[in-house]
């Protein structure tokens, strides 16, 4: 697989952004002697763009998760972006974060890199802040995400002024959810998940009540051992990659074992 950092000039964020992409391998990292070696993809790769939490950056999840490993097994490339502690929002005319997530950065990596820009091949998870970051963006931009996995989500985000995110100018995951029903919009996928000892799983346990009680289906897990921890994180992405709808070329190749 492939490792790389990349450094650019963002016309949404007016500065220098830092990010990393995993891309596959393309020859064989087991010394198959039977396959040539190639460097060159024949298809463009399914892509998962992977938020951060809190106090985080877009290392994390390469440093306390086995995400490259996930990436390479599952032949799919990972997109990992820094946004402060600003949610994934615009929350400033130099933070505006939720363009740069959904405008500007899919326009830098499929425009630089063997990636698929259909959103069929597009997907979007996070942890924490990242989760509501998730949410946030496959409820305000649907058509454009085929699957989105929520890890632990912080989604009380936007609703109370004293609360994370509340001068932010933050979405209202629960206005925006009750505008998709009124509007009978087709969600992404939904992949949501919170350990039980978790301080944000009686949040985000009615959250998954209320995506129940509006009529969208999703897929829940909320196992009883977990707080809120890499340790789970990890496990839940590794479910959500094996449960995303996947029709690209690669998800008909053997699973790649490394």
């Amino acid at each position: 697989m492939a490792q790389l950092l990349c450094n650019f000039v963002s016309y949404s964020l007016r500065r220098s952004v830092d990010i990393a992409v995993i891309l596959p391998s393309i020859s064989s990292c087991d010394f198959d002697l039977e396959q040539p070696p190639c460097h060159t993809p024949a298809y463009r790769y399914p892509v998962l763009y992977l938020l951060h939490g809190y106090g985080n950056d877009y290392k994390s999840w390469l440093r306390y998760t086995s995400a490259e490993r996930f990436a390479e097994e599952k032949r799919i490339a990972l997109v990992l972006c820094n946004a402060e502690n600003q949610c994934y929002m615009n929350t400033g005319s130099e933070n505006k974060y939720y363009d740069f997530i959904a405008k500007e950065l899919p326009e830098f990596i499929c425009g630089n890199f063997p990636i698929s820009s259909s959103p069929a091949d597009t997907y979007i998870a996070g942890a924490s802040m990242g989760g509501y970051g998730t949410l946030a963006h496959a409820l305000a931009r649907p058509s454009e995400i085929c699957a989105a996995g929520a890890f632990s989500p912080a989604v009380e985000i936007g609703t109370d002024p004293n609360k994370l995110g509340g001068n932010l100018n933050c979405l209202n995951l629960h206005d925006a959810l009750e505008k998709c029903r009124e509007a009978h919009a087709e969600l992404p996928r939904i992949f949501l998940c919170c350990g039980q000892k978790d301080f944000l799983y009686d949040s985000v346990l009615a959250f998954h009540q209320e995506l129940a009680e509006k009529g969208f289906s999703h897929c829940w897990d909320n196992p009883a051992e977990f707080e809120h921890e890499w340790r789970f994180w990890d496990i839940e992405l590794e479910k959500f990659l094996d449960w995303i709808p996947r029709t690209d070329p690669y998800s008909r190749m053997p699973f790649h074992k490394i």
